[in-house]
């Protein structure tokens, strides 16, 4: 609890006061720890009290290939491989004490702002001051332990108008620009894998990466053997301990937040990604979903483009893949950028979310992270739309069976025919459970509107925020009419407060969804017909699935009850 929080951190503080120092250590500074104010960016970068991933300079490279590029001898890395035990426990209670002073922030306001005009200038004021500090720190503390946070950050980034802006601009740099690890460190991965010296591999290799995400980071580099420019992804040393650390951090959250608020309990989404996250730290899942993915949108013919495996270098921590020159897809937020290259915006878009409903519905693997820093947008003009996206990094993806497969089809194609009776079958058919005492015809349209509504066609940020406000105040109705006649289900914080239970396939599928509904919002792509995307293919994969006979009898759409076609 709280008051065991506080003893912990207070017995870490005397700790840390008698470990010697160097002159060069910053003095401790206990208001940077609690977060009562922003903490200061330099310290931060530089090592200060509480600080365990320890950046410095870039050490000068070792006997290795040719570079490709100079190196930027400025550049700042992050040192994760030879974190101690003392480093570890710093994290944890570093990560539960943010959380702590947030969640006590966000109370305290709520509780001040009660009796003030709603959406007065003033109170706009106070909660818009309460989200920038709040959203820095997560940033930072992100930045500064990475693994998991960072991972949280990029997903967050994607939900453009369904969170404040604050925190979408925040997270957005953790995409893309995240400190990087040595040269050297990179080197020795590749020798440990490969079992010899990158100098025998790559006859030339680009010491500054060209990306750096949560878990590795990529590096240009050229063949020996064949000359051919490649893309060698190269894990972070010691990243393996902290997402392993970080699951358990995950579970003490949610059993923690579970405690405070027993109707916000997400421990059954710490559970799905507990088991997804030591596959992402195994490079060869990685590389088997590239190839399937890969197979499957050049069978369908879809213009966005899967890297291709280079086949004989691939390994647990390092794999070789084509290199694709590329450039960030949220340049077609910029109009003129559109119009001077002969993009098409909504084309390409299109095309991107055909290549998701196609993963998901035909193939039954699909990438599960598409943030901006994992979707690249390549200029061509003789593409649909004249551009192709580009679908990197498959670490975090998701494979489902084919009943789950079959079922998640059947879910878009009783949404998009408005057919409850319908929805509501598959639904239990996938392990969906309803509270009984919740389940009710009104409750039934209330749900199936509010899911067509999520997936309808996408809007601009403005009304997207507007939207986020309507159903906040809707929430608030709801929980006050439901407080009035003392019906504590339906006053619960939770939006889900209706079920009991639910699949894990559904997860990372909402994920994938809520993410690229993001990114479309986010290159200005209002108006992309989401349900009607996905629900196109959907239809066709059960016709395909009836015609092979794949589906069960509660999955059957195209028999009526008589046994005839509807």
């Amino acid at each position: 609890d709280l008051q065991l929080l506080e003893c912990h951190l207070a017995a870490m503080v005397a700790a840390e006061e008698e470990q010697p120092r160097s002159d060069e250590e910053l003095v401790p500074n206990l208001e940077k720890w609690q977060y009562e104010t922003a903490p200061d960016e330099r310290q931060m970068a530089t090592g200060g009290f509480f600080s365990f991933c320890v950046s410095r300079p870039k050490p000068g490279s070792v006997e290795v290939p040719m570079p490709l590029e100079e190196e930027n001898e400025h550049e700042i890395i992050w040192d994760t491989a030879n974190l101690s035990w003392w480093d570890f426990q710093r994290r944890r209670w570093k990560t539960l004490w943010l959380m702590r002073t947030i969640y006590n922030r966000y109370k305290r306001l709520q509780a001040d702002t009660e009796q003030m005009t709603p959406d007065s200038p003033e109170v706009n004021e106070l909660w818009e001051d309460c989200h920038k500090l709040s959203a820095t720190e997560m940033r930072m503390h992100a930045e500064e332990a990475k693994g998991l946070f960072i991972k949280a950050g990029q997903a967050m980034s994607a939900m453009v108008g369904q969170m404040p802006d604050h925190y979408t601009n925040q997270f957005l740099s953790l995409t893309d620009h995240l400190p990087v690890s040595t040269i050297e460190e990179v080197y020795r991965t590749i020798q440990k894998d490969f079992g010899r010296p990158p100098k025998d591999i790559f006859s030339e290799f680009d010491s500054k990466p060209l990306a750096s995400a949560s878990i590795a980071q990529v590096h240009r580099a050229r063949l020996r053997s064949t000359g051919e420019v490649v893309a060698v992804k190269v894990q972070h040393d010691g990243v393996d301990r902290i997402f392993l650390e970080d699951i358990g951090t995950l579970n003490t959250v949610a059993n923690q937040v579970a405690f405070w608020s027993p109707d916000l309990d997400f421990r059954k989404f710490a559970e799905e990604w507990g088991d997804s996250l030591p596959r992402e730290l195994d490079f060869t899942h990685e590389r088997r979903a590239l190839e399937r993915a890969g197979n499957a949108l050049r069978e369908a013919r879809n213009p966005c483009i899967v890297p291709k495996v280079v086949s004989d270098l691939h390994a647990q921590h390092v794999f070789v893949m084509e290199f694709v020159e590329a450039g960030p897809i949220l340049a077609m937020e910029d109009s003129d950028f559109c119009n001077r290259n002969g993009v098409i915006r909504h084309q390409v878009l299109t095309e991107l979310l055909d290549a998701f409903a196609i993963m998901a519905f035909k193939d039954g693997l699909f990438h599960a992270d598409p943030h901006a820093g994992n979707v690249r947008l390549k200029l061509d003009p003789s593409a649909p739309g004249g551009a192709r996206a580009v679908l990197l990094d498959w670490g975090l993806f998701r494979e489902v069976s084919d009943e789950e497969r079959m079922g998640l089809a059947k879910v878009f194609h009783s949404l998009a025919n408005f057919d409850i009776s319908g929805l509501f079958d598959v639904l239990q058919s996938l392990g969906f459970c309803m509270k009984t005492e919740l389940t009710n015809d009104t409750m039934k349209r209330d749900l199936i509107e509010k899911a067509r509504g999520v997936m309808k066609d996408t809007i601009t940020r403005s009304q997207t925020r507007e939207n986020a406000r309507q159903e906040r105040a809707e929430w608030e109705a709801r929980i006050e009419a439901a407080n009035k006649t003392g019906n504590a289900d339906k006053a619960s914080y939770s939006p889900i407060y209706f079920l009991e239970d639910w699949p894990s396939c559904i997860i990372f599928f909402l994920r994938m969804l809520q993410i690229l509904r993001g990114l479309c919002v986010a290159c200005n792509g209002d108006g992309m017909p989401i349900l009607q995307i996905f629900a196109k293919h959907a239809r066709e994969a059960l016709q395909e699935g009836s015609r092979k006979q794949m589906l069960t009898n509660r999955l059957q759409i195209f028999a009526g009850r008589n046994g005839r076609r509807p």
